[in-house]
């Protein structure tokens, strides 16, 4: 989203319109910038052109003035993979910017990026976006695609993408190709190899119950499924921390198409410090778990 973020303030910047938050996304700029031939947008991915050389190179076309802009915008990608010699370069010209260039450096590790480098620039801290938000967007364009999906899918599908909607996207793409355009919870945890949440609910409930002959059965059921046990224990761990903020916070969950009655009912049953140390327990198992002979042992005896 970075590189997209970029071109859209490049938009911004050189729209027909006038200088604005909200390009007009039809005049020739904007369609030249959307369509990647406009020619005084420059993007360049640091981590394939790192040497000084190929910097200075870059550099000495800054004092060309724009051929139809306002502004010439120079976009470098993953700058954190800049070598120490090409920041020192790239400072010089930070340092005074000609007024018609504008640099957009964009990092998913800015605490690599020289704090000389960083004090001369405007940062904008990008945030993931919440499972709710990604659940939104991705009902949206399955709609507008009209495949066929169920709220169990839309969750998965979304709590996989870690806050990234192209990685959601992504999962979304193959998982029509699996499920053959039907997008079920099920089939989204094949393929994920995770369990539906019914499942994993059904896990703690035998926990939280003192149900150990029905945690056994269920463990053994899960064996026979191809299951990422790490992920698995995520999906653990998700729980209990759902179960946490159902205990204090009852609403602010509310709007996660989750099973709230059966959140509820574990919530219940359960006093704060001992969700703290089913918490703790995941946490650890889940960082052991690969000393033992085999991830699965290691869930169940965890369990």
């Amino acid at each position: 989203g970075k590189t997209t973020i970029g071109r859209i303030l490049t938009k911004s910047l050189n729209c027909e319109k006038g200088l604005t938050s909200q390009p007009c996304n039809r005049c020739q700029a904007c369609q030249a910038i959307n369509e990647g031939r406009f020619i005084d947008f420059l993007e360049v991915d640091a981590a394939s052109r790192r040497g000084v050389e190929e910097t200075q190179q870059l550099l000495e076309t800054v004092m060309h003035m724009p051929g139809s802009s306002r502004y010439k915008v120079y976009l470098i990608d993953e700058v954190h993979m800049l070598s120490k010699h090409s920041f020192n370069a790239l400072l010089k010209t930070l340092e005074e910017p000609p007024p018609h260039v504008v640099f957009i450096l964009a990092t998913t590790e800015p605490e690599n990026v020289p704090a000389t480098v960083l004090s001369r620039c405007l940062q904008f801290h990008l945030k993931n976006l919440t499972p709710q938000q990604l659940s939104e967007r991705l009902v949206e364009v399955l709609k507008k695609e009209k495949v066929k999906f169920d709220i169990e899918s839309i969750n998965q599908i979304s709590r996989a993408g870690k806050g990234s909607l192209r990685d959601c996207l992504t999962i979304t793409d193959q998982a029509i190709a699996f499920c053959n355009g039907d997008l079920s919870g099920s089939s989204i945890s094949e393929m994920l190899g995770t369990l539906p949440y019914d499942q994993v609910y059904d896990l703690v409930e035998s926990i939280v119950n003192h149900r150990p002959k029905d945690l056994f059965n269920d463990l053994r059921s899960i064996s026979k499924q191809s299951v990422d046990y790490q992920k698995l224990m995520d999906l653990f761990l998700e729980t209990i921390q759902l179960i946490a903020v159902m205990k204090i916070s009852p609403e602010s969950i509310a709007d996660l198409n989750l099973q709230i009655n059966r959140l509820k009912s574990l919530a219940e049953n359960l006093d704060h410090q001992e969700v703290q140390i089913l918490y703790q327990i995941g946490l650890l198992a889940k960082r052991d778990m690969d000393l033992a002979p085999d991830l699965g042992n290691g869930f169940e005896m965890a369990l």
